[in-house]
């Protein structure tokens, strides 16, 4: 099987409606309702908006699909991919966004993705290796990012952190607090008090400035890290171990997963 492009051209309009109404219809009625006049408009715009990044997908020379990739901020942007009826289970999907994971990882770019909570496609991101970002009321967005420049960043863990904050004790430990159970809660107080500088951000500049201004996102960073820092020394104060904390999430993770 050969997967290629052409690109999408106006004249295409009709056909992507097309998959749109077969692929998405069931998911975006339930959301919206279903115009069909709008949603032709609203096509349109989507390609005309980004014609360098809309295609339609190729399976052995016939048009089996369409998809949308494009720029915005840095990151790459997959906001259409749809495969004929005919053409799904096959692996076009697949081949398809892996290429532009590809092209993320060599670029060392972030690439996004957004899907209706209920669309089944969520399983296909997820295997590709994309991790949840957000929700809206409709939307889970979904992210794989490749922007780390050294790998020591790349992974950066939990068990670094409170290395990190057992140094910075001992380095300290004249002039700081002790690090025991009795100074726990002092930490922790610090910690909500951090957290308090994050809202404060949020507050005072919006989600927004965080997402699009990169001084306000050093900013956001760089209060967030903070709260880390206080959280590393509670772990110290009450002797916790990062596999101790690994086993309560896992074990939290897999309850909240079959809780609705």
């Amino acid at each position: 099987m050969n997967v290629d492009f052409r690109p999408c051209t106006a004249r295409d309009v009709d056909f992507v409606l097309e998959l749109k109404r077969a692929g998405l219809r069931e998911y975006l009625e339930k959301l919206y309702g279903w115009d069909e006049d709008e949603q032709r408009r609203r096509t349109a715009r989507e390609l005309e908006a980004h014609p360098d990044g809309a295609h339609i997908i190729r399976v052995d020379g016939a048009d089996a699909g369409a998809s949308l990739c494009y720029e915005e901020a840095g990151d790459y942007v997959v906001a259409l991919l749809l495969v004929s009826p005919g053409y799904r289970n096959r692996g076009v999907a697949t081949q398809v966004l892996s290429g532009y994971i590809d092209r993320a990882r060599a670029e060392r770019r972030r690439i996004r993705i957004a899907t209706c909570k209920d669309n089944p496609a969520l399983r296909l991101y997820e295997r590709l290796g994309f991790r949840f970002a957000g929700t809206s009321e409709a939307f889970v967005f979904l992210e794989r990012d490749f922007r780390a420049r050294d790998a020591a960043f790349a992974a950066f863990d939990f068990d670094e952190i409170v290395d990190m904050q057992r140094r910075l004790q001992q380095r300290y430990m004249n002039k700081w607090e002790p690090v025991c159970p009795e100074t726990g809660k002092n930490k922790l107080l610090w910690m909500i008090g951090e957290a308090g500088e994050v809202g404060d951000v949020l507050k005072k500049r919006g989600h927004e400035a965080v997402m699009a201004d990169p001084g306000v996102r050093a900013h956001f960073v760089e209060e967030m890290t903070d709260v880390l820092m206080y959280y590393g020394d509670v772990m110290l104060c009450f002797g916790s171990a990062p596999e101790e904390l690994k086993r309560a999430y896992v074990e939290k993770f897999e309850k909240n997963m079959k809780r609705w």
